[in-house]
Order: C-alpha cells, then sequence, then structure tokens
C-alpha cells in the first residue's frame, strides 16, 4: 500500500480550497457610480459580493485611465472618446462593466453686435412727425466680451525646469484652443520627445500626463512657481498596484503662475470649534497616523473623522460617505487623537470631520501625502529615468497553482 507524502496531501487541500475561492468569486459583481462620463470626469467601480480572500487585479480599456484602486474599488477617468470597459480578474473569475466616454460638447460662442464708432445720423420714422436723433455712444454700455470657457492650461505655459528622480531635463508646455500640449526634454537623451493624455485639473491644481517613450505616468500638485509629484514607471501594457513610484519636480523660473485651488472655506456655526491637527504632512505606506482632534458638543454620536483622496470636493459628508477609505466615530468626543494607518498607494490625501453619519457636513480637514520609502539607485549610465520594474514577490508559487486551475476548469 502507497503513503502519500505530506506535500501531496497539502496540495490536495490547497486545490481545494482555491477550487471553492473561484466559485464564491463567480457570485461576485461590479457596480458603478456612473455608466458615461466626458472626457476628463470621474467614476467609481465597487466590487460587490467578493470572498473573504481575494487577490484582485483591476485593468482598463484605453479610453480609461486608473487613479485609484485597491480591492474593494477602482476609481477611473476617462481620457478617449469610446467604449471604455473596466475588468476584474479575481481569483478565476472575470469580471467587467463598460463606461461610455464621450467628448465634451463645443462651446459655442456668440460675439455681441459691434457698436458704432460714431453716432448715428438723424432719421424720420415714418409713424413720427418729429424723431429725436439716436442717442450717441461715446462708451460700450455693456462689459467688453468674456470667453465662454477659460483656458484651464494657460497659465501652464512655458519652458519648466525639471528633475525627475535625479534625471534633469525640461518640460515645455503650451496651451491651444483649450487644448493642453507638451514635450519633455532630459539632458541624457538630448532630444524632445511628446507627451501624451495631459490634463490639467484645475479645481485641485494637478497636472497629469504620459510619457509613451518610457512608459511612465506623471501627477503633480501646482504650488505658486512649482509642479511636484510622483512619476510611476509600468512593467508593461497594463495596470499593476506594484509599480514603482518616484518624485519629480518642476519649476517655471521668471514667471508668476496661477496658485492652486483656493482651500474650502468651511461655513461658520455659532459655539462651534472644530479642528484636526497633524505632526507631519508626509507619511510612508502603512505608517501609523495620529490626528488630534477637537469638535463640538453638539454634534451626533456617529460624528465621524475619515481619510479621502484629496481629489473628492469638500463640503458634502455623503460624497466624502462614498469615498473613504477609513473611518473612527467620535462617540460625544469632543477633543482627543485618533490613530489612523496610512494607505498603502502613494498620493495625495485629507482627513475630514463630519459632525454626522447622515447626511451632514463636513467641517474640518487636513491634509497630507503618503510617499514611498526610498528610490532605487538606477544608475548614471541610464539613458532616462526609466527604472526596471521590482522582481515578482513569495505569491508567485500560489499563482501558479491558480493558472493550473484556470486550465482545469477553462476560465
Amino acid at each position: 500500500m502507497k503513503r502519500h507524502s505530506h506535500s501531496q496531501v497539502f496540495s490536495g487541500f490547497l486545490l481545494i480550497f482555491l477550487t471553492l475561492l473561484s466559485f464564491a468569486a463567480g457570485a461576485a459583481r461590479l457596480e458603478m457610480d456612473r455608466n458615461e462620463l466626458v472626457i476628463g470626469e470621474l467614476t467609481t467601480v465597487h466590487l460587490k459580493g467578493a470572498p473573504f480572500i481575494a487577490l484582485v487585479d483591476w485593468k482598463v480599456s484605453e479610453e480609461l485611465a486608473i487613479v485609484d484602486s485597491d480591492s474593494n474599488h477602482v476609481q477611473v477617468r476617462g481620457i478617449r472618446a469610446g467604449s471604455g470597459t473596466v475588468t476584474c480578474n479575481m481569483n478565476l473569475s472575470v469580471h467587467s462593466v463598460n463606461i461610455t466616454v464621450r467628448a465634451a460638447a463645443p462651446v459655442q460662442t456668440t460675439l455681441p453686435t459691434p457698436l458704432p464708432q460714431a453716432p448715428p445720423p438723424a432719421y424720420t420714422a415714418p409713424a413720427y412727425t418729429a424723431p429725436a436723433p439716436a442717442p450717441v455712444h461715446t462708451a460700450p454700455s455693456h462689459p467688453a466680451p468674456v470667453p465662454a470657457a477659460a483656458d484651464a492650461g494657460s497659465s501652464l505655459a512655458g519652458t519648466w525646469q525639471l528633475n525627475a528622480n535625479g534625471y534633469t531635463g525640461k518640460l515645455e508646455l503650451s496651451s491651444n484652443q483649450d487644448m493642453l500640449n507638451g514635450r519633455v526634454w532630459f539632458d541624457a537623451h538630448a532630444t524632445w520627445e511628446t507627451l501624451k493624455e495631459l490634463y490639467f485639473d484645475d479645481a485641485i491644481g494637478e497636472l497629469s500626463f504620459t510619457r509613451p517613450g518610457a512608459n511612465q505616468s506623471y501627477r503633480g500638485r501646482l504650488r505658486g512657481n512649482t509642479l511636484e509629484g510622483r512619476f510611476t514607471q509600468w512593467s508593461g501594457g497594463g495596470y499593476s498596484a506594484n509599480a514603482p513610484t518616484y518624485a519629480w519636480t518642476a519649476t517655471l523660473p521668471g514667471a508668476a503662475v496661477k496658485p492652486a485651488a483656493t482651500p474650502y472655506a468651511y461655513p461658520a456655526s455659532a459655539g462651534e470649534s472644530s479642528s484636526l491637527r497633524l505632526a507631519r504632512d508626509r507619511y510612508a505606506p502603512g505608517e501609523a497616523i495620529v490626528v488630534d482632534f477637537t469638535a463640538s458638543g453638539s454634534y451626533a454620536d456617529n460624528a465621524w473623522v475619515g481619510i479621502i483622496p484629496s481629489h473628492i470636493p469638500h463640503g458634502s459628508e455623503a460624497e466624502n460617505d462614498r469615498h473613504d477609505l477609513t473611518y473612527q466615530y467620535l462617540r460625544k468626543r469632543t477633543s482627543g487623537s485618533l490613530t489612523f494607518t496610512a494607505p498603502m498607494a502613494p498620493g495625495n490625501y485629507d482627513l475630514r470631520l463630519h459632525d454626522t453619519d447622515n447626511n451632514g457636513r463636513e467641517v474640518a480637514s487636513v491634509s497630507f501625502q503618503v510617499r514611498a520609502v526610498a528610490s532605487p539607485d538606477i544608475g548614471q549610465g541610464q539613458a532616462a529615468p526609466t527604472p526596471a520594474a521590482p522582481q515578482g514577490g513569495s505569491d508567485d508559487s500560489l499563482k501558479d497553482v491558480m493558472n493550473q486551475l484556470k486550465g482545469v476548469f477553462g476560465r
């Protein structure tokens, strides 16, 4: 009688366990906040009914770009007109939804009738015996025409001094009929490269673009005459949560640049005093964040503080509730401290305080950044800042087993 080794028994149990996970994953579904976007607008797709243990990988078609994601949701922006697709690969199941992306409707501009340069001559109308001469116009009777849509990127036009992870060069931006164009020059290359998918979010003062030749995407906040942010080095054509990111800055010398969006002004209420304070404004992924708070005693028992991505508009408690990554209730406390864990994805976030969890108000906030601990040294011999992607981790064996199961079940 043959005896089975412990490894064979374990492999058998593992295959059975993963098979059960695949059945549970098949019952999951995707729900989206909106199924139709205009280029530049955002929407969120939620994963519902996922099993307790799930390996989630989000992918999007070329009409969309991923802004933020975790195992429960993905936020996307429309970047190209067409029928876009959001796909969720979870365990052995594939779920997808379609989102229509439309181009912005052209703005119809109607110019006023030009005013006469000299007073019109007097005339006699047939129905009147003594008509008065038409009035002399010495100045326009209404303001000069204003363009129907301001060019959000016009304040960025110029040649910026660029530093991307230690590589110096130039970032040239221009604006033509509300379209932002750009190209980049790295001293190590000594050649111009055309940039794609340029977009400036005037509400939060954030510039984003891609550098196709190096498979990189850039995001940076405008502060005075400086753009500061991080770029992501993609290793392939799809989105990966493990893609490394690196710091970049650009400065426009000798020019006044439009400042970032004005901070949200909270409405004043009698007898209320609320605040959130952090010891610093930068944290590593997964690091503990201690926030000190003060709150009015009139707030409800379910007044809460949560972490929300900075690009979500301020003011609406219901909107913040839809996008919070984590939260804690105050339970009638009027002062103290709360401890949160920094999100794993680098980016800009807010801690926001709300007076109730039932269609309430946002009453205070404080911003912080999550940054990778360190960037690897990619060497001086490399032609441009195109760092290599990290190698696979310890979960490769589990992925191999899942690939075997895909062959068994034909999914």
